[in-house]
């Protein structure tokens, strides 16, 4: 499979869109609150929003509950109908099957909010900075989350967990073909959302939080398998604010390995490769029939259009 496209991962069933919902974390209000809150610190207007790199809009619905008109957009057209499925009834939502670097396309300063789920690290990004820049209106928000890996509390849990991760990360790679494109992919991840630049001639200085990391490098570790020896860049602004060692309790849970395992169909990865099939059976060994408390690693960023 060779030559894919990073985005062709998430090119999936309804079916494997149903249990990424359900695996996926169950975003706090908190989390939205600040989004929402910032917005109305810089700007009045609630009247549009854009979901970028939606998958089968997934969190539409919540800028549905504050904004008059939102827009879900995504790369896969097959994710685009069944976004349709899911929420023509649920609201005022208009559609568009495109990446964001060409959402360029979209009437200038059109958008009030472009918010962005954990797919910054797909684009080329500052083509979809450009474009970001492009429909929102001056005083409009640029909101970006990532909650792309869980951390397990436990010591000797989170060492095979992180082993198992690391092992999935490097399936999906081999699995789909992306030996070129994942380098840069699993890099601007890892970097959380400190690999978006945001040039300043666009943009106010930007906020950048992280949430529930148990150490700085936690998700560099736990994603970057290390045979590939990949670096995370850092293209923090000079006069951002950087906001570490947060935590909200909101994004904690206590789950099982069922649980786990539940989270983990959320990467379309091959569960019987061998190697993950061991570390699961190890894992499963150190977690038994209890429970192990753990929290979504999430990174947030928040800028406004001068």
């Amino acid at each position: 499979m060779g030559g894919q496209k990073g985005e062709d991962v998430y090119n999936q069933s309804a079916s494997f869109w149903d249990s990424y919902i359900k695996g996926r974390p169950s975003i706090p209000d908190s989390f939205f609150s600040t989004i929402f809150a910032y917005h109305a610190s810089h700007s009045a207007s609630f009247s549009h929003a854009h979901e970028v790199g939606a998958g089968v809009g997934v969190h539409s619905p919540r800028l549905a509950a504050r904004f008059a008109n939102v827009l879900v957009s995504d790369i896969i057209e097959s994710n685009i109908q069944i976004a349709k499925a899911r929420l023509q009834s649920l609201g005022c939502y208009t559609f568009k099957a495109s990446s964001l670097e060409d959402t360029i396309d979209l009437p200038p300063a059109s958008m009030d909010l472009v918010f962005a789920s954990t797919m910054m690290h797909f684009t080329d990004v500052d083509k979809a900075v450009r474009a970001v820049h492009h429909q929102l209106k001056p005083g409009g928000t640029f909101a970006a989350g990532l909650y792309g890996t869980y951390a397990l509390h436990e010591p000797e849990a989170q060492r095979v967990w992180q082993k198992l991760v690391q092992a999935i990360c490097n399936n999906i790679i081999q699995r789909y073909g992306l030996d070129n494109r994942a380098k840069t992919i699993l890099a601007n991840e890892a970097a959380g959302l400190d690999s978006v630049g945001l040039p300043e001639e666009y943009f106010h200085p930007a906020q950048r939080i992280d949430y529930n990391f148990p150490q700085p490098s936690t998700l560099k570790d736990m994603i970057l398998p290390p045979q590939y020896g990949l670096h995370p860049v850092s293209r923090i602004g000079r006069r951002d604010e950087v906001v570490r060692g947060v935590w909200d309790k909101g994004w904690f849970s206590s789950l099982g390995i069922d649980g786990l395992k539940g989270m983990a169909d959320t990467w379309p990865h091959d569960e019987g490769d061998g190697e993950i099939v061991e570390l699961w059976e190890e894992l499963t060994g150190v977690v038994g029939e209890g429970e192990v408390e753990g929290a979504w690693m999430v990174s947030l960023l928040l800028a406004t259009k001068k």
